[in-house]
């Protein structure tokens, strides 16, 4: 897109912002970043999907459980999601591009 370098950063963030709407979401977090001249000028996250593996277990058993075992499945589950952001790659559906453009 074209803008001025005054307005770039206001209009960088108008189409991330956008941009983050219409990307689902995914296993893991996706960064954004708008740049000019190489220099990123807008940020927009885009927050993982997240299963609770606590409830669960409080769901399964009635009760809450050992603290230990609470953060073992956390630290667990912050591994994989590890280990899939390093394989997996970002689907970007069609329809976010013809939208990008249409602003």
């Amino acid at each position: 897109f074209f803008a001025l370098r005054d307005r770039s950063s206001d209009v960088a963030r108008r189409f991330l912002v956008k941009l983050a709407e219409l990307i689902p979401q995914q296993q893991f977090d996706i960064g954004l970043q708008a740049l000019v001249g190489g220099k990123v000028v807008a940020k927009e996250r885009i927050k993982q999907l997240r299963k609770d593996v606590i409830a669960q277990k409080i769901l399964c058993h009635g009760h809450s459980g050992d603290p230990q075992r609470k953060q073992k499945l956390l630290d667990r589950q912050k591994e994989g999601k590890k280990k899939l952001r390093e394989i997996s790659k970002v689907q970007v559906p069609p329809e976010a591009f013809v939208a990008m453009v249409k602003l």
